[in-house]
């Protein structure tokens, strides 16, 4: 049985003799879908898999389907935080449905302010000439458009038939995990993996060059694959338009507070919604 294995078209020592490295190891190709890796907040991206018990990396290879072809090979080192590659790529894939669901949101929230299903508990006085009376003022588009916006990317790679999704090489789910023969046959069959995709996706961070497997694949791809496409992923960008949209909700709810009236007069409009919507 030994000798068999070794006469194996791909087996370590038959790649290594005969040159055969981008050699595509059909039998061992598999992919799983983006959307996939992302449901359950991206569970799958936020665990180091050498951290996680067998039965949990089985769980994680049996996502993925038998393939010919990948339309993305993720290239990323485990040692970055998983939860900045699943924002990275949650805002990459689902950008459509956050921008939907919270132009609905705030669609939603006027006219529900405007028809007076919604109260409007808070008031402010505009700095406009001849005109001293208080306005009525709602925090509504605001606080339905934030929770908007995260239920959109929560619930994206659920819609995923609504929009083009990818099949991706992710080594936690595409190479067996478990079975050292199977897992010898997926890291000897890099080359050939890499030779059948489309695009190489480098989710950078500051450890990745420093990796030497992600080098590897990097110089690789470009040498089986002189063709492919190679994007660059910095996961900095995505953490930043976080940062600036939390910023500038931030900044909206502390104008609203500096605009409306007193606390008193705040609570009194409030207390008064019993009053109005009784139940």
């Amino acid at each position: 049985s030994i000798k068999r294995f070794h006469q194996r078209s791909d087996s370590r020592l038959t790649r290594h003799l005969s040159r055969r490295y981008s050699a595509v190891d059909q039998e061992i190709v598999r992919g799983i879908s983006l959307a996939r890796t992302l449901r359950g907040c991206g569970s799958i991206w936020r665990y180091n898999p050498s951290r996680l018990s067998p039965e949990d990396r089985m769980a994680i290879y049996n996502q993925s389907i038998e393939a010919d072809h990948f339309d993305v090979f993720y290239s990323h080192t485990w040692f970055t935080a998983g939860r900045w590659k699943v924002l990275t790529l949650m805002l990459q894939f689902g950008w459509q449905t956050v921008l939907l669901i919270w132009g609905l949101a705030v669609a939603l929230a006027t006219i529900l302010r405007q028809t007076d299903v919604l109260p409007a508990p808070l008031s402010f006085q505009p700095d406009i000439v001849d005109f001293s009376d208080e306005c009525p003022l709602g925090p509504w588009c605001l606080l339905c458009s934030f929770v908007a916006s995260l239920m959109g990317l929560v619930i994206a790679p659920y819609g995923a038939g609504l929009y083009k999704d990818e099949l991706c090489f992710l080594d936690v789910a595409s190479i067996h995990q478990t079975d050292t023969d199977l897992m010898e046959r997926g890291v000897y069959g890099i080359g050939g993996f890499l030779r059948i995709s489309h695009e190489l996706r480098i989710l950078w961070s500051p450890p990745y060059l420093s990796r030497l497997w992600c080098v590897f694949e990097l110089a690789a791809y470009r040498k089986v694959n002189p063709d492919g496409k190679i994007t660059f992923a910095p996961l900095f960008v995505e953490r930043t338009i976080l940062l600036s949209v939390l910023c500038v909700y931030l900044a909206n709810f502390c104008i609203l507070a500096a605009s409306t009236s007193s606390d008193s007069q705040f609570l009194a409009r409030f207390g008064r919604w019993d009053e109005l919507y009784p139940l």
